[in-house]
């Protein structure tokens, strides 16, 4: 494999800090680096992280030796230490998806060249690890007899309810996923496919007669909050599909709900990552410090006042999707997300996944009954109520902090894949 001489190199001392004592010492090992005596200038690097166990460059450069020695899983270790330490400098990008390629960690190489993309990374050494990442990375084929197809039916009754248009990534997600496990895949609004399974988005808005001439072989995807409701307090679309058909369920604090119906086989299907959710470049002037969007409800309405008599720039708007939301994001430095729900107290996972795919800071409320799913929590800043301003406050003032916030929520989601979530759900 090829590697960039500017890529892999120690640096020169002239772009290293000199404040004493780490700067010298880090100093002469670079310089004992560039001079070959590999095992002398090794040897300063570790001293060095004894005292500094964060430090960047030492980190890099460590990285740099477990490569060049083809020990490239030890590396993407010292790598991550300094990416994380250092996420403005380019070279700790570069060679951080180079260790990835070699240590064989393809898709984690191909998401990390994402989100470096989204944070500015260019360039020609960008592109040529761009295209050894594609030819290692091929989609999946059906090489046997053919795989079930699948249509995915987004249940929109009425236009104005525009809600349900928040479903779209999560389905593009999934489409995404199938065809990639092979599967033929397409996607309706409202209409059913007799010669595919369907996959059913919305399902709680059917009318009943409507919902009566579904395929029984349908899938139902719920994206509903059910935790903790009594069977009289639930739509009677839901009771029906508990008992007609197979369900999924984005959250395992439904569950509960679920076998109190009677359905004791409902499958979670957590919400996924897709390489085709990053959709929204980085903008280079954000105007907007904080941006709320969706349903309106007085937990909501309440921050965005306090928020505009804080004298910070606040948006929030309801009913926009597509580009015209995703603008928006773009222009905003946090998007701040308010459970709408009292009663369920299910992490909004849905709207939330797609701002992490962009490397989106996010704040959010959190109470002692929100339900979060563990493997997200690091990538999110979380807040009382009362105290929601004054961290959106903190995180927009210190915009280090917030660009390794926006790094971690990229990296919890972008481990879950969707391949691998489908692959699960559609096992027998």
């Amino acid at each position: 494999m090829t590697t960039t001489s500017e890529q892999m190199e120690p640096a020169s001392s002239s772009q290293m800090p000199t404040a004493d004592p780490i700067g010298q010492i880090l100093q002469k090992a670079i310089d004992l680096h560039r001079s070959g005596r590999i095992e002398v200038a090794e040897n300063l690097y570790r001293t060095i992280l004894q005292t500094q166990p964060q430090h960047p460059e030492a980190n890099y450069q460590l990285g740099c030796l477990a490569v060049q020695a083809k020990q490239a899983e030890q590396g993407v270790s010292y790598f991550s230490m300094a990416l994380e330490a250092g996420p403005s400098e380019e070279r700790y990008w570069l060679g951080y998806i180079e260790a990835l390629i070699q240590a064989k960690q393809s898709d984690m190489a191909l998401q990390l060249l994402v989100l470096g993309r989204q944070h500015g990374l260019q360039g020609e050494a960008v592109e040529a690890l761009a295209r050894q990442i594609e030819t290692l990375i091929q989609p999946a084929k059906c090489v046997h007899s053919p795989k079930p197809k699948f249509n995915l039916v987004h249940c929109i009754p009425n236009p104005r309810m525009h809600g349900l248009n928040g479903y779209k990534e999560v389905i593009d997600t999934i489409s995404w996923g199938l065809e990639q496990l092979g599967h033929q895949v397409t996607y309706s609004v409202n209409k059913f496919c007799a010669d595919s399974t369907n996959i059913v988005f919305g399902s709680q808005v059917m009318p009943m007669e409507a919902l009566k001439t579904i395929p029984r072989d349908s899938i139902i995807y719920n994206f509903e909050q059910i935790r903790g409701l009594k069977p009289d307090k639930i739509r009677p679309q839901a009771l029906y599909f508990a008992k007609n058909f197979e369900v999924w369920d984005y959250s395992a604090a439904n569950l509960a709900t679920w076998k109190s119906l009677g359905r004791t086989d409902t499958k979670i299907v957590p919400v996924g990552y897709a390489p085709i959710l990053n959709k929204i470049p980085k903008a280079q002037i954000q105007d907007i410090d904080v941006l709320l969007y969706g349903m309106s409800g007085p937990n909501r309405l309440d921050v965005f006042h306090t928020l505009s008599k804080a004298g910070l720039s606040a948006m929030f708007v309801s009913g926009l999707y597509g580009t015209a939301r995703d603008d928006l994001i773009a222009r905003s430095k946090i998007v701040l997300n308010i459970n709408l729900y009292e009663f369920a107290k299910i992490f909004e996972v849905v709207r939330v996944s797609y701002l992490l795919a962009n490397s989106k800071a996010v704040v959010s409320d959190l109470d002692p009954r929100t339900y979060v799913e563990d493997d997200i929590r690091s990538g999110l800043m979380f807040s009382s109520l009362k105290n929601i301003v004054a961290s959106c406050h903190s995180l927009i003032e210190n915009n280090a902090r917030r660009l390794k916030l926006e790094t971690a929520g990229f990296a919890a989601i972008s481990k879950r894949d969707i391949q691998s979530i489908l692959e699960t759900a559609l096992q027998n």
